[in-house]
């Protein structure tokens, strides 16, 4: 940790809702910078001084080898990943030289606040975190080693003083309306089936009830849904409709968000829920399209809860500490990054040995040129 203590004037840069300005920093797409990190970063090490073999796909009669693959990646990525990879390695050397440290709980934070900040920005969306992470191609190892990283740069840029003075500030941020950064609320995450008929409705809970693998509860939702066809309804407005839904198998979400997102119906029945378990079948009226009045019943499936937090320095440290590298005054932490990055690369040889990255050599050339070293 940084041994100076500061006032830590917080000049937050205004947006009108943290969300806005996370969608831009910590969306989980940009790590998708990490993953060709990783990928093209293997393949180098992999393919030094020999020709990568073997093939990856065939299309038609065309096949793509994995040094077609890794010639694309260079000549499309290579010069920005190979500048990530030798200054997360910069950073990583200080760490070790200062003895300092990311645990697993450091991490954890840093994961919750972009899954709760992805949440919150996509409370419309379809897809979970998990499945967003999915979807990108993200692994949990890619995730953690690029969220070790950026917690690394905290604990070397932002001391303790400085994220226990703007915890309280921190704390007043919002996330999105009436919802602040660390008090949070109760987030529901759910599908919901309608049914024609009340006894295939019984049966089909049962068989989602009884599901203890969760290799096989995909299988059986896809079963059940074949049981519940959306019949063709007028969409009557509150809270009725929305309850229904137009695909039983996508993951619905309620986030109860005083004078934003409010339903007493739904608040009902999912919070006397435990996660996999049905709703009893909710018999409704509706309007078909042809004008007739029908009955329908409505099952909904508890997925996920996350339950309310509440401020809590201890497991929230990191986060203050990400937000004022990310939202705080940029000559404090901004110019203290550039100023510790270039005492790294004026104290460490850099060498070489490809003569395929002159753009990269060069640019570390100047910078060592800048700042002479301090040992």
């Amino acid at each position: 940790m940084l041994p100076q203590k500061s006032g830590c004037r917080a000049f937050w840069r205004k947006e009108p809702y943290l969300s806005q300005f996370l969608a831009d920093k910590r969306n989980p797409a940009l790590l998708v910078t990490g993953l060709l990190t990783v990928l093209f970063g293997g393949l180098l090490l992999f393919g030094r001084g020999s020709t990568l073999s073997g093939g990856v796909v065939n299309v038609g009669d065309h096949e793509i080898t994995q040094q077609d693959v890794f010639n694309q990646l260079k000549a499309t990525h290579g010069t920005a990943v190979l500048t990530d990879m030798i200054e997360n390695t910069l950073w990583d050397k200080y760490a070790a030289d200062k003895q300092v440290s990311v645990s697993d709980s450091e991490v954890d934070q840093l994961q919750r606040f972009q899954e709760d900040s992805y949440d919150f920005s996509n409370m419309n969306s379809s897809l979970t975190y998990e499945q967003y992470l999915d979807q990108q191609g993200i692994t949990q190892q890619l995730l953690s080693d690029q969220l070790r990283q950026q917690a690394l740069k905290i604990k070397l840029l932002v001391s303790d003083t400085e994220m226990k003075n703007v915890f309280p500030q921190v704390a007043k941020l919002q996330l999105v309306k009436n919802v602040n950064v660390f008090s949070l609320p109760t987030r529901y995450f759910y599908r919901q089936f309608r049914f024609a008929d009340l006894k295939v409705a019984q049966n089909d809970i049962a068989k989602l009830d009884s599901v203890t693998d969760p290799a096989q509860e995909d299988a059986v939702v896809t079963d059940v849904a074949a049981d519940a066809p959306n019949p063709r309804i007028k969409n009557q407005g509150g809270d009725a409709s929305s309850l229904l839904d137009s695909n039983p198998i996508l993951i619905r979400k309620y986030f109860p968000i005083p004078g934003v997102e409010e339903n007493a119906q739904l608040d009902k029945v999912l919070s006397s829920l435990t996660a996999g378990r049905c709703s009893p079948p909710m018999a409704m009226k509706v309007k078909s399209d042809t004008g007739d009045d029908i009955i329908i019943y409505v099952v909904l499936q508890l997925v996920q809860v996350k339950p309310a937090t509440q401020p809590d320095y201890a497991n929230d440290y990191m986060i203050a500490g990400q937000l004022l590298l990310e939202k705080g005054d940029p000559q404090i932490y901004g110019g203290r990054e550039r100023q510790l990055e270039s005492k790294m690369i004026a104290d460490t040889d850099i060498q070489f040995q490809s003569p395929d990255y002159d753009t990269v050599k060069n640019l570390f050339i100047d910078k060592k040129k800048k700042t002479p070293p301090t040992h």
